[in-house]
């Protein structure tokens, strides 16, 4: 049984605000672009991202931005572009908010799915009395096209009318979108269809008048073909959006709705009630029962447990907690009972910041799918210009017929697939967002997937990083005359006020020998340094210094001591990290803590660097000291003595040499270099700000010791996202430049038939979705 401090995740919510949106109307990547090119018009907005997939408009307002004014500015400016947005409060819990979403599109797919009955039924009866005869398929005499044409045109025309209703949608965004000069797929939908509907109404009216030549020229089963085919891809890609929420679901389905809150306290007995989750507050007691959902974030008060941790961190090993450890809320209980103090509950929790990063990560956009966006801005215009240039082109060329040539530009305008192209980045994304939140790999943005996928060097903080970041003191060499216990009572006298974790270790240990330590005032730290202050030593106030060769000597202190300078390059040879201690400004001797290289580091490097990727340790440790650990480690290239500022610096600097690179580190002093680096990378179970300005935090470290192991995984899952999109694009493009001049008629140039408009939708429908079946096969990605 794995036993550990379970270290409790905290996500610091950003201070930039932001306005969420839930936008509905939207049926193609034309929809999203334009929209967000439209509200980024707004004087007041700083920054705006459309989400085709969440159906959500994300906005980040200037700081001076009137918030009520600027919400109803975005309100009015989607209806003005043919939508509607509804917005989020900002406190509306996740979940709500993600039911929101799903029961928006839930609806939206019972909708289709009660059209696509209408339009199947109807269209099977259009195709019945239209192709039947040619079929060999027996119709009614009564509306057989050889003896009552008329008839059969009537039937076909009065059957198409449902379908038309049904798929009314089409018609009123599609040329909605159409009027106010941004057209859509539904414009090139409703002009494709509407100009089969147009044209076969007047060859009725022909048949009519006794011209039974124009009776092949019916297109009524082409049009109603085309809406129903159209409506079948609209379904089954909508049901794709809808199930890709899984990461999402299973993440939501970890909240309990209740929780057992210590109601009355006795000497005899402790009393609790069941209440809803909502009802917890910060400083309730609860009760935790075995084989029940840890409902908050908190720490033991009493009891002892073992707790499941995998739906969160992708960690099969339970962890052991006991009083005084940290759980996490959505964990689950598995053997013993304990009550636990309620510190952070509701949108505070760790789980809620990750569903919240989860989520907006699915939402968010790559770079590379800049491109699209562009595209799908001209992309519909430049169709329809296409379509009419052709259909002209051939009928001018005076040996295609007026009915060939609506069928070309029926053919073109169907054929053409926005979405195909808009569903290539954010499909891909969603699913691999969701699918890193499986794997334990919080992963914030698109963004960080695609420059992810194009590191070629990671660089490394070592303490607590390529280290456990737990030290222990292993000597005390006295430089002066004094017992060794006094050397470690006056050093840890000083550390025990300092936060760095080698004070920790010199603290623990003077408490393990039962040192009682002496009072400090006037203590000051110099990051990356040491500490100083002034002791009170019985009657005597004394000055001390604790920390590196170089803050020593800042204080004019000498090292010119014998066996001082021996000791300290035995210490450096065996890898130990010297404190050095300087009392009443004479050196006066050397503490020796060790830092044990974590058991997953070795094995981390060796993959990377099979991975073709260099591997840096960036360190404020002397170049000996670290030069030892990399040796260990394999590493390519050691950059030590660093200071904290200056990390930042080392980071742009190998930029500047033109190397993409990745920072992991875990501490405060890396959160600079974290921000610095194209992809920062943090360790779950390190500091707040080093979590915040990362892209992608190792959410398995929460419960393990091994919190690299997740490392090679994040940089494998990026690899093949952005695989996958190059995959889809290369699709999606590829579609398009061969299908559409093969329905513009280029065959016809080489003695070749027309396309059927019916093909072009098939192939049109099945374009999209063979883009969201490729994306889903990042649902079954597994890092090997």
């Amino acid at each position: 049984m794995l036993h550990s401090n379970l270290i409790l995740l905290e996500l610091t919510v950003s201070k930039q605000q932001t306005l969420n949106f839930i936008v509905k109307g939207m049926s193609c990547t034309s929809c999203s672009s334009r929209l967000e090119r439209t509200l980024g018009n707004i004087p007041e907005i700083q920054s705006v991202t459309v989400s085709l997939n969440n159906s959500m408009a994300t906005v980040i307002p200037i700081p001076e931005a009137n918030i009520k004014k600027l919400i109803q500015e975005v309100i009015s400016e989607t209806e003005k572009t043919g939508f509607i947005a509804n917005y989020l409060a900002e406190d509306l819990a996740e979940q709500k908010t993600w039911i929101l979403q799903q029961e928006s599109i839930s609806h939206y797919l019972e909708e289709l799915k009660q059209r696509l009955i209408i339009e199947f039924f109807f269209t099977i009866l259009v195709l019945f009395i239209s192709m039947g005869p040619m079929w060999g398929v027996p119709v009614p005499v009564f509306v057989n096209p050889k003896t009552y044409p008329l008839n059969n045109a009537i039937a076909q025309l009065l059957l198409t009318i449902p379908v038309i209703w049904s798929g009314r949608y089409f018609y009123l965004i599609g040329f909605s979108r159409l009027w106010k000069m941004s057209p859509n797929m539904d414009t090139l939908v409703a002009l494709s269809t509407s100009a089969a509907i147009i044209y076969s109404i007047w060859s009725t009216i022909e048949i009519s008048f006794g011209n039974y030549y124009t009776e092949p020229s019916l297109y009524y089963e082409t049009a109603v073909v085309l809406i129903t085919l159209i409506s079948l891809g609209k379904y089954f890609e909508m049901l794709s959006r809808f199930r890709m929420s899984d990461a999402i679901s299973r993440l939501m389905n970890l909240v309990p709705e209740t929780a057992l809150r210590l109601s009355s306290l006795s000497d005899q007995e402790e009393s609790f009630e069941e209440v809803p989750l909502s009802n917890i507050k910060v400083g309730d007691i609860v009760q935790v029962r075995p084989g029940s959902k840890v409902p908050v974030d908190g720490k033991i008060l009493k009891g002892s447990s073992s707790i499941n941790t995998s739906m969160l961190t992708g960690e099969s090993m339970p962890v052991f907690v006991t009083v005084g450890d940290k759980v996490i809320g959505g964990t689950i209980n598995l053997s013993g009972m304990f009550l636990m103090h309620a510190e952070k509950v509701g949108l505070n929790t760790a789980l809620a910041h990750i569903i919240r990063l989860v989520r907006e990560a699915q939402g968010s956009k790559a770079p590379i799918s800049r491109i699209t966006d562009q595209i799908s801005l001209i992309f519909v215009p430049v169709v329809i210009a296409i379509a009419l240039v052709s259909g002209l082109t051939w009928l001018l060329l005076g040996d295609t017929s007026i009915a060939d040539s609506i069928r070309i530009v029926m053919t073109v305008l169907v054929i053409s697939c926005p979405c195909a192209l808009g569903l290539a980045t954010p499909m891909s994304i969603m699913i691999a967002t969701g699918r890193g939140a499986q794997l334990g790999l919080l992963i914030k943005s698109g963004a960080a997937l695609e420059y992810a996928a194009d590191l070629d060097t990671i660089v490394f903080d070592k303490t607590g990083t390529l280290t456990e970041g737990k030290p222990h003191l292993i000597h005390t060499v006295p430089l002066k005359t004094m017992p060794d216990n006094e050397l470690l009572r006056i050093t840890a006298s000083l550390e025990a006020v300092s936060e760095h974790p080698l004070a920790d270790a010199i603290v623990r240990a003077a408490h393990k020998h039962g040192l009682v330590l002496y009072p400090v005032i006037n203590f000051m730290s110099y990051p990356g340094r040491g500490v100083r202050g002034e002791l009170q030593v019985k009657t005597e106030s004394i000055t001390v210094l604790v920390g590196n060769k170089t803050f020593l000597e800042e204080h004019h202190i000498s090292l010119d001591n014998k066996v001082g300078i021996t000791t300290l390059e035995e210490f450096a040879g065996q890898s130990f990290i010297s404190l050095l201690v300087a009392i009443n400004g004479q050196f006066s001797g050397i503490i020796a803590v060790t830092d044990p290289i974590r058991e997953e580091s070795n094995s981390v490097t060796e993959q990377l660097q099979h991975m073709g990727i260099r591997t840096i340790m960036l360190t404020g440790d002397s170049k000996q000291t670290a030069q030892i650990v990399a040796n260990h480690l394999h590493l390519n290239e050691v950059i030590a003595d660093v200071m904290p500022e200056g990390k930042a610096y080392a980071i742009q600097e190998l930029k500047n040499k033109g190397f993409r690179v990745g920072m992991v580190g875990d501490g405060i002093n890396d959160a600079p270099a974290l921000a610095k680096a194209d992809v920062g990378i943090a360790i779950g179970s390190g500091i707040d700000i080093a979590i915040e300005t990362s892209d992608i935090v190792l959410l398995n470290s929460l419960s393990t010791n091994h919190p690299l192991s997740g490392l090679v995984s994040a940089l494998l899952l990026s690899r093949a996202t952005l695989r996958n999109i190059r995959q889809n694009l290369f699709w999606a493009f590829g579609y398009n430049i061969i299908c559409i001049p093969i329905a513009a008629g280029i065959l016809k140039l080489f003695g070749g038939p027309l396309l059927s408009p019916m093909l072009a939708g098939l192939a049109m429908a099945l374009s999209s979705i063979s883009v969201v079946l490729n994306a889903l096969r990042l649902k079954k990605f597994t890092p090997s």
